[in-house]
């Protein structure tokens, strides 16, 4: 069974109404990302998670980046567009539309982050179904048709 890591406790405070993040927060964050980011299939979600908190928070410039994708190609060693479908998958499927990771778990992180785009409250139950049940170049082409759809009803 996999340990499951809990962030420092100390993490937050709120000073003169600013929220600061500690530093054993940040470096807890990055050493955890560094750890999950060689198996991206089994940790897709915590690692999205983590990503977004490192991008809004601007963490990488205390760390010596001049941007979030340049941290996330030289610390994690992949493309800024799988952090890209990381941080999507996060912000659409748990934050946004509150589903279960239990229910995401089931679905590669790369057939989710095709459809990221395309859901929402109405049709996410019919766009997690496709993708469970579909190869990621079927979901794809759906994506791309749906895109042309929409172009010419513009």
């Amino acid at each position: 069974m996999q340990e499951t890591y809990q962030p420092p406790t100390d993490s937050v405070a709120v000073i003169d109404g600013a929220v600061e993040i500690s530093p054993q927060r940040k470096k807890f964050i990055r050493e955890r990302l560094t750890e999950l980011h060689t198996k991206v299939g089994e940790n897709y979600l915590e690692m999205g998670e983590l990503l977004v908190e490192v991008k809004v928070g601007e963490y990488w410039d205390q760390w010596g980046y001049d941007s979030f994708d340049n941290w996330v190609e030289s610390d994690l060693g992949f493309h800024r567009r799988k952090a890209a479908y990381l941080v999507s998958i996060h912000n659409t499927f748990e934050k946004n539309l509150n589903i279960d990771r239990s229910r995401l778990a089931e679905i590669e992180w790369s057939k989710l982050g095709v459809i990221a785009p395309h859901v929402d409250d109405e049709n996410v139950e019919s766009w997690l179904g496709v993708a469970k049940n579909s190869t990621v170049e079927e979901l794809r082409q759906r994506s791309e048709e749906r895109r042309v759809g929409k172009e010419c009803r513009s």
